[in-house]
This record gives C-alpha cells, structure tokens and sequence, in this order.
C-alpha cells in the first residue's frame, strides 16, 4: 500500500486538471516513492488521490522508487495520519461538484 506524504493538496494539477475528472491510468506518469520507516509514501500525492477517488485503490499503478536523500521528501512529508487520507483544499466550484 501506497500512504500519502502530506496532509493536504490543490484540487488542480499544474496542468490545471481536475483531480476529480477521469483520467485514463495510462496516461498518468509513474508516481515516485519513498521508502520510509517501514512504509512507501507518494511524492505525488493529487496522483495518488486521483487514482484512489478512480479505482477506490483497486488497480496497479507504476512507480519508481527514489531515494530519501535525492528526492524533496523531507519538504513534502506534512502527514499528521501516516499517510493514510489527506485533505483536499475545496473551492466553491469543487464543493458543488463533490455535493452532487
């Protein structure tokens, strides 16, 4: 299992997708992965999101797995769950469509 390695993230892509909308899961990049205690983060947590809210965690998915010490880890590890959930900070615009 894959935990998430911050405690919250944008409802956008830097492509200014929507975390919600459907995506195919061969269009997604492999997600680069910590090992860390005992336990594999995501450095790619709206990836992560997008294809838990998809698949409810049932697919495959391809990772890579880098390095504490080559990686921004250390930035992005805000987690206050281990990793488990992580919080999406909502616009207006997201909420109605979550309501709906």
């Amino acid at each position: 299992m894959i935990h998430y390695s911050q405690d919250s993230i944008s409802p956008r892509f830097r492509d200014s997708g929507c975390i919600l909308d459907e995506v195919d899961p061969y269009d997604l990049p492999a997600m680069d992965v910590v090992y860390h205690d005992g336990t594999y983060y995501t450095l790619n947590n709206r990836t992560l999101y997008a294809w838990d809210h998809q698949y409810d965690g049932c697919h495959n998915v391809y990772v890579d797995i880098v390095k504490k010490d080559t990686s921004d880890f250390e930035d992005k590890f805000t987690t206050t769950c281990g990793g488990t959930s992580i919080n999406v900070r909502c616009t207006k615009a997201l909420w109605k469509r979550l309501k709906h």
